[in-house]
């Protein structure tokens, strides 16, 4: 899309293509609204695009590489998808129903008791259908590292169950941080962004907001970056800011439309153990996360083997 089609705007303006902004862009367009979504990284989104080395494609599709530094005790990395498809193209594609104890604590603390699981039984259902979630086909030979946690964890009576995930064809590439090179993955860009623009939807990669422009309450123009440095106002009707939990409030406090925004945010880390066995694992041979340990989830600890490459292990 050329700067002179960004210039028409749209009735509705999504910034961000990841999980959120795809799922809203493509309701949108089916529902026969006016739509545009834009995307700060480029269109890597069909398998080949997931081909080539790891530091390459990390570099091309995670913000500043993957090694967004967090400063705190203990600093930390923090990594997120900058993509057509957002982190849904480097993620494992977990999918979970929100547990009824997390919607009552919303409904407690958060004034969210319209948030039912009555009320979004239906809303799962379908995206479960549309994303084909279940459980990981298992394919001999694969996944050992899976099988010994699992046997660990049934030993000690601990909780395991078989992961849910967007991936029902997965051949065992383990990419899946780095974008599905056989397309296996039912991330944004494979599946409701298409869906999305065969509905009437646009998409425009390459273009970073950087504020919103408002008249009294109500926003007016998306301003924005192109990938040529170019900068444009692109008007709209409404906007949907779906950009994660850092670039949300970034837009937000840019525009000077709340003061609020990222200042209660918290991060859920994920820590590498790493096991040395008797015998030969291989653990490079499978998938990342086709079992979890939900005995220590309330406390917010989720247990999975990663089946990480040794290239990973290295970031």
């Amino acid at each position: 899309m050329d700067n002179t089609d960004l210039a028409k705007g749209a009735t509705v303006v999504v910034v961000g293509s990841g999980a959120g902004g795809a799922t809203a862009f493509r309701t949108l367009a089916l529902a026969g609204v006016d739509v545009l979504l834009l995307e700060e990284g480029s269109d890597s989104s069909s398998p080949l695009g997931y081909h080539g080395r790891l530091s390459d494609l990390t570099a091309r599709l995670y913000r500043q590489g993957g090694l967004t530094p967090v400063m705190g005790t203990p600093p930390f990395a923090f990594g997120e998808g900058r993509t057509l498809g957002g982190t849904t193209e480097i993620n494992g594609g977990l999918f979970w129903r929100t547990p009824e104890w997390v919607l009552d604590d919303w409904s407690s603390r958060g004034g969210l008791g319209h948030l039912s699981p009555t009320l979004l039984e239906p809303v799962f259902a379908d995206l479960e259908r549309d994303l084909r979630s279940g459980p990981t086909r298992t394919l001999d030979g694969y996944d050992k590292d899976s099988e010994l946690l699992t046997h660990g964890a049934r030993s000690l009576g601990w909780n395991v169950v078989e992961a849910q995930r967007v991936v029902p064809d997965c051949s065992r590439s383990n990419q899946c941080g780095s974008g599905c090179a056989t397309g296996a993955k039912q991330s944004m860009a494979m599946t409701y962004i298409p869906e999305g623009v065969r509905a009437g939807g646009r998409v425009a990669p390459d273009v970073r907001a950087i504020s919103v422009r408002t008249s009294g309450v109500r926003a007016t123009h998306v301003l924005a970056v192109t990938g040529d440095g170019s900068r444009i106002a692109i008007p709209c009707q409404e906007i949907i800011v779906s950009g994660g939990a850092l670039q949300t409030p970034a837009l937000l406090h840019r525009a000077g439309l709340s003061k609020a925004a990222g200042k209660r945010i918290g991060f859920h880390l994920n820590t590498k153990i790493l096991a040395r066995f008797d015998e030969e694992v291989d653990a490079h041979l499978g998938t990342m996360f086709t079992h979890q340990v939900q005995e220590f989830m309330r406390q917010g600890i989720l247990i999975m083997a990663a089946n990480y490459r040794p290239e990973y292990l290295s970031l």
